[in-house]
C-alpha cells in the first residue's frame, strides 16, 4: 500500500510539472538543430520547446532548425541579445509549470530522464548536472546562517538543469527589482549568477560524465571579460540576498523555508550509460554543519 501510495503520488506531481524544453540561439545553429532533435525525440518529456534566438541579425525559422512546422515548438527572435535573460523569459512564455535549460552544445540524452526523476522529488528547487570539477567549485558558494534562515548555494545550469516556471519568473521580477538601476544595470545579463543564490535553496547538483560538442563559435557573452564579471555578480548575488534576510524592509522577499524533502541533497549521479536509475550517497557534501 505504502509501494502503490508513492508511485501515485509521483504521477500525479509528473502531471502537474511537464516540461518544455528552452533552447537559446546564438551562433551555434548545427547544435540548435542537435539539441531539438534530442528533445523531439524524448516526446514523452517534453510537450513543448521554446527557442529563444538571441542573434538580432538572423530571423531564425523552422527552415533554418531543418525540421516541418510544428506546434510543440515555438521560436522567439529577440531584437536584442539579452543573454542569460533570455532563459527565463523563455521559460516565463512556457504553458507547463516546469522547464528544462541546457546550452546548445551539450548532450543531455545520458541524464534527461534521471534530471526530470530528480525534480519530481521536490520541484520548488533548482535540479542541474555539472562535470566533476565545476561540481566542487560549486559547493564553495555555500551559505549558511541560521540566524536569518540563509541557507542557499550556486549551481551552473549550462550543462543541464529543470527549474519550475514561478522561480523562473521570481527571478525574473528579482532582477527588476534589484539590478534595474544605473549602478547594478550592467549586471542583468549575468542572470545565472544570481538565480540558484536567491532562491535561498541548496540546489539539488548532480555530478556527472559530460558529452561536449566539438563545434567551435563564439559566446554571446564575447566581447566582456567574463570571468571577472561572473565573480563580481557571483559576490554581488549573497551580498544583496544576505543583506535582504537581515532587513526589516526586504526580508519577506525571498524564502526563508527549507525544501522539505532533504533526500534530493544526498545526490551523487545519474546511472552514466542507461539513464535508468540514480546514485545517492549517505554523506552530504556540505551543509549547515551545526
Amino acid at each position: 500500500d505504502y509501494i502503490q501510495e508513492e508511485v501515485n503520488k509521483y504521477l500525479q506531481i509528473k502531471n502537474e510539472y511537464q516540461l518544455t524544453g528552452i533552447i537559446l540561439h546564438w551562433k551555434r545553429l548545427a547544435g540548435v538543430q542537435q539539441l531539438l532533435r534530442t528533445m523531439l525525440d524524448f516526446d514523452d518529456m517534453f510537450s513543448n520547446i521554446i527557442i529563444w534566438n538571441n542573434n538580432p541579425t538572423i530571423n531564425l525559422t523552422f527552415q533554418d532548425l531543418s525540421i516541418d512546422s510544428t506546434d510543440r515548438v515555438v521560436i522567439f527572435n529577440s531584437e536584442v541579445n539579452i543573454k542569460d535573460l533570455a532563459k527565463y523569459r523563455g521559460c516565463a512564455l512556457a504553458k507547463t509549470k516546469a522547464c528544462f535549460y541546457v546550452d546548445d552544445d551539450w548532450d543531455v540524452r545520458l541524464y534527461a530522464r534521471s534530471l526530470y526523476s530528480h525534480f519530481l522529488l521536490e520541484p520548488t528547487i533548482l535540479h542541474a548536472i555539472t562535470d566533476q570539477f565545476t561540481y566542487f567549485t560549486n559547493l564553495m558558494w555555500s551559505f549558511f546562517d541560521e540566524t536569518i534562515d540563509l541557507h542557499t548555494g550556486f549551481s551552473w545550469i549550462g550543462c543541464g538543469s529543470i527549474f519550475s516556471r514561478e522561480n523562473a519568473i521570481r527571478h525574473l521580477e528579482y532582477l527588476d527589482y534589484f539590478l534595474n538601476n544605473d549602478e547594478h544595470r550592467d549586471m542583468m545579463p549575468q542572470g545565472d549568477q544570481f538565480f540558484s543564490i536567491w532562491m535561498n535553496q541548496l540546489p539539488a547538483q548532480f555530478n556527472g560524465r559530460m558529452l561536449h560538442s566539438d563545434e567551435g563559435a563564439s559566446s554571446s557573452f564575447e566581447n566582456f571579460d567574463f570571468e571577472s564579471v561572473q565573480y563580481k555578480a557571483s559576490v554581488l548575488s549573497i551580498q544583496i540576498l544576505e543583506r535582504s534576510l537581515r532587513s526589516s524592509q526586504n526580508s519577506e522577499l525571498f524564502e526563508r523555508k527549507r525544501a522539505s524533502n532533504t533526500l534530493v541533497t544526498y545526490t551523487k549521479s545519474p546511472c552514466s550509460y542507461n539513464d535508468k536509475f540514480i546514485f545517492f550517497t549517505n554523506c552530504l557534501p556540505i551543509d549547515n554543519l551545526d
